[in-house]
Formats: C-alpha cells, structure tokens, sequence
C-alpha cells in the first residue's frame, strides 16, 4: 500500500472505531489480519456487503494475499463492523465469475461504488455487462465468515 493509502485511511479507520462510527458503519468495517511474510498486524477500512453469514468485499490491492491459507484454506482476521469486534475466517477468491458478480452486486447496492471501481451507468442507469467484466479483472473477493463477537455490545 502506497504512503498516500495509508495516510488516507487513517481517517475512515478513526471514524470506524468512535462512537461516530455509525456514519460509516452501514457501508465500511475494519479488516485486520496479519501480513504473511512479515507476520505483522494490518488494519484497513473496506466497504463490504453482507452475504448471509458472511461480509464480502472487493479489492485490487496487494493485501488480499495475506488472506491466502494453506491449501486454499481461510486465515484467521478480525472485523470490526457497527462498532462489534468479531474474530472469523477470511479467505480470497480469484475466480473473474464470482468477482464480477459480488461487484454487480455492490454496484446494485452503492451506486458510489462504481466510481471506486471505474465503472460507469450507461442509460436507464445500467451497467455495462462488458465494463463490468473488465473492473473484475485485477480484483478479487474477500469473503470473511465471523465466528465469534469479542467484548463490547455493538450498540451505537
């Protein structure tokens, strides 16, 4: 992650975790994992969706491969998601269908994100199926199932 990333998501990572966090709650958590090779802890804000038990999120940074197990297995993360702290599994997904099918579905459900992504509506507020295919590419999901709450209450 370049200097500038950094530095600029100290801001949304602060929001998330203050009792102003409900201004970013519905739409962004805290993902924490630890860095493969350095064994260091990470923290980043990343918008996400809900997909029954689980969060998912898309992303074309590097960070996604910390979330690589052994095996294809997931690795352990943190969320912190409506002001909760949850321990759970993270894993990656490469595969261009599925990638292009949770991003379809961000895009349905914020529009914004199409501007993140550099997909933009054509008439009648569609998606290009073709403009779609290509944000994919380069992008990957990462699907986090949340195993168990860590302290606190989550009300805020």
């Amino acid at each position: 992650m370049g200097a500038f990333a950094k530095v600029m998501n100290k801001v949304p990572a602060a929001i998330l975790l203050s009792p102003l966090h409900p201004m970013m709650s519905n739409k962004y958590l805290l993902l924490s994992f630890k860095g493969h090779k350095s064994g260091r802890r990470y923290t980043t804000p990343v918008a996400y969706l809900s997909d029954g038990d689980a969060f998912l999120m898309t992303t074309d940074s590097p960070w996604w491969k910390n979330l690589r197990g052994e095996d294809g297995a997931g690795v352990p993360v943190t969320l912190r998601i409506k002001g909760q702290e949850y321990e759970g599994t993270g894993e990656a997904v490469t595969d261009e269908t599925e990638v292009a099918r949770v991003l379809g579905r961000f895009l349905e459900a914020q529009p914004g994100y199409g501007k993140f992504v550099g997909v933009k509506r054509g008439a009648g507020g569609r998606v290009d199926p073709s403009e779609l295919e290509e944000a994919a590419r380069g992008r990957v999901v990462v699907r986090v199932w949340p195993t168990r709450a860590i302290g606190g209450t989550g009300a805020g």
